[in-house]
This record gives structure tokens, C-alpha cells and sequence, in this order.
């Protein structure tokens, strides 16, 4: 059999089995709030970050929001107050329960999507090709209708997806209407599972900025695991969650 053809097979075959795995493990969880984030794909926290515990505005202070969109990537001090107190609002634990224990983090940047409108494919409707993986939204702006929520397919999770290229990754063609809309407030912490579909194009004016991290399980059957760590480590410098508890 062709190298990369076997390759591509066994990849497959390890995706597939880590899922009806995962699936087969969350049949089991009780807890309420795990059991949100499997059956819809995404989970909206009662508890609130407390934004003063960081100076977000450091990161924004020159910004003049004339873009789409901007990261801003998170310095260390700021990374690890954050996980922390995500760890004492029951965040991470959620986390777990729907992932597994062994986890890492990555992306650890505050999303900025500013003043101009756009149909790019950037903006359209998604999956992120990464397996199971969750990504925390934390809103660092108030509440406001005329800001850009974030859309989520509610249980379009639950479909297993093979797509390798960008392009089959992308669903321009379904209806907003078919999508739940969220407006976050300060404070707010939204999970979502990055396998279900997300995202639509942008049609408002006013800047929102959110912390964004995304979590992924690291093992044999995950993608990041001690074969490919070289590889994910050069390409989005993940880092181990434990290293910040």
C-alpha cells in the first residue's frame, strides 16, 4: 500500500475510534453541565470571569478597530490568572469531563473583530478540522445587539467529519436562521465544541473582543500525541493546561 495512503488510513482509523470513544464515555456523565455541552455543543456558564483581575486594555489601547478581524496574543502572567480562575468557576472541569484529563491549550489570544463588515471565507460558516475540541469565548466588551454574536449549529457536533481541506470545511450555504445566535456580556464564558458548525458572515459595526482558548486532548488516540508532538508544537505552540495549575 501506498506510504501515504496508509498514512491517511490509519489517521482515519484513530479519529474514528477516539470518537465512538468519546461517545461511548459520555453516555455515561451525569453532571448537568457536561451533559449541556454533549447534547446541544455548547454550554453557557451562570458564572461570570471577573474582568478586573486583568488589564485588558493594554492589549487594545492602540487599536483603532478598522479591520475584520485582530489577535492579540495573551502574555504569560495574564494566560495563567485566566486558566486558574476558569479552574475556579468549574470551567476546566467541564473541560475534562467532556475531553479527558490530559489536555492541552492553545491559540491563548484575545480575538478582536472590528468596525468592517465581511463575506470572507474566514467568517463563514465552519468546522476547525481539529477532532473533538473545545474552545472558551470569555467577552471582555458589554452586551451589545449591534456587535457580532457568535453563531453555533446547535448538535451539528455530533456528526463525525473526515474533511482534511479547507474548503470542505466550509457550509456558506446554510441559512443564519438555522443558527443560534449568542451576544455575550462582560464577564461571560461561553464552551463550544469546535467539530460542530460555527460562524457566519459579518454584517456589523460594532468592535467586540473576546479571550479565546482552545483546548484539545493530547494521548495515542488524539492528533497531538508523543509521535506528532514536534510537529503540532512547530506549527501552533501548543502547551500542557497542567503547566498552569
Amino acid at each position: 500500500m501506498n506510504k501515504t495512503l496508509k498514512n491517511i488510513k490509519e489517521k482515519f482509523n484513530r479519529k474514528i475510534f477516539s470518537n465512538k470513544l468519546l461517545n461511548l464515555k459520555h453516555r455515561f456523565v451525569t453532571n448537568s453541565e457536561t451533559r449541556e455541552l454533549i447534547d446541544s455543543g455548547i454550554f453557557i456558564s451562570k458564572k461570570k470571569f471577573l474582568i478586573d483581575k486583568i488589564d485588558f486594555n493594554k492589549y487594545l489601547s492602540d487599536t483603532n478597530f478598522e479591520f475584520v478581524s485582530k489577535r492579540f496574543k495573551l502574555n504569560e502572567d495574564d494566560l495563567k490568572k485566566i486558566i486558574v480562575s476558569l479552574n475556579e468557576l468549574g470551567i476546566l472541569k467541564i473541560i475534562k469531563n467532556y475531553l479527558g484529563k490530559k489536555l492541552v491549550i492553545y491559540n491563548n489570544s484575545i480575538l478582536t473583530l472590528g468596525k468592517i463588515k465581511s463575506n470572507d471565507k474566514s467568517m463563514m460558516p465552519h468546522h476547525d478540522k481539529n477532532g473533538r475540541c473545545i474552545k472558551v469565548y470569555i467577552w471582555i466588551d458589554k452586551f451589545s445587539l449591534n456587535s457580532h454574536p457568535l453563531y453555533y449549529l446547535e448538535k451539528s457536533h455530533t456528526h463525525f467529519r473526515r474533511d482534511e481541506d479547507y474548503e470542505s470545511s466550509r457550509f456558506g450555504f446554510i441559512n443564519k436562521i438555522k443558527f443560534k445566535k449568542y451576544h455575550g456580556g462582560m464577564g461571560d464564558v461561553i464552551l463550544f465544541d469546535t467539530n460542530g458548525i460555527h460562524s457566519h458572515f459579518k454584517d456589523t459595526v460594532d468592535p467586540r473582543s473576546v479571550v479565546e482558548i482552545n483546548f484539545e486532548p493530547y494521548g495515542f488516540l488524539s492528533r497531538m500525541n508523543n509521535l506528532t508532538f514536534d510537529k503540532f508544537k512547530n506549527r501552533i505552540d501548543f502547551t500542557f493546561l497542567e503547566n498552569y495549575l
